[in-house]
């Protein structure tokens, strides 16, 4: 039997990390993100420049925890540092799909998608940038520093636009993300 299971994650400069209790606080050059580890059964302790993740007696799928909080913090630090960018591609076969921005890129609104007079308004979440790209056609560039959030809006994006009830080989049209990455 394991007595504990640990992993360590370094803070590297130009970055703060604030623990209080489970809830991690990351600020940096690009802003602040939060996240809150209230619900695990762990430990989270700050030594020096180090956040060190603690389970003791794990049991099952409880030896995986420390590992994947570390991802999680390092989530926001690449966010604060250098932000997330995902790119997605507009597909349709006969009518083209028309794709607007409001409220300075928070809102898309997508409209004609396979003839349907139906007007889809996606608003996304705090801190995520919508923008039509200028350098190739049909394409569009999600911006943000939470990766949660910028990859939950192009998840939103594409659902708002599937073909249901039709032979999926067939009828390819939709929005699809073709790249995702740092900024």
């Amino acid at each position: 039997m394991v007595l504990k299971n640990l992993c360590t994650i370094t803070i590297p400069e130009g970055v703060k990390c604030e623990l209080v209790g489970k809830k991690v606080t990351i600020t940096g050059p690009r802003g602040t993100l939060f996240r809150d580890f209230a619900h695990t059964h762990c430990e989270l302790e700050m030594v020096g420049a180090e956040v060190i993740v603690t389970v003791w007696f794990p049991r099952g799928q409880q030896k995986s925890l420390p590992r994947t909080i570390t991802a999680h913090i390092q989530n926001l630090i690449t966010g604060v540092t250098k932000g997330y960018l995902y790119k997605m591609r507009l597909a349709y076969a006969h009518f083209p799909i028309s794709v607007n921005i409001v409220d300075n890129g928070a809102t898309i609104e997508i409209r004609n998608f396979l003839r349907e007079q139906e007007v889809r308004r996606i608003t996304a979440q705090p801190g995520v940038k919508i923008e039509i790209s200028k350098e190739i056609k049909d394409e569009l560039i999600i911006t943000g520093n939470d990766v949660e959030f910028v990859s939950m809006f192009c998840a939103q994006i594409h659902e708002s636009v599937k073909i249901r009830h039709k032979d999926l080989r067939k009828f390819l049209d939709g929005i699809y993300v073709s790249h995702r990455g740092t900024q």
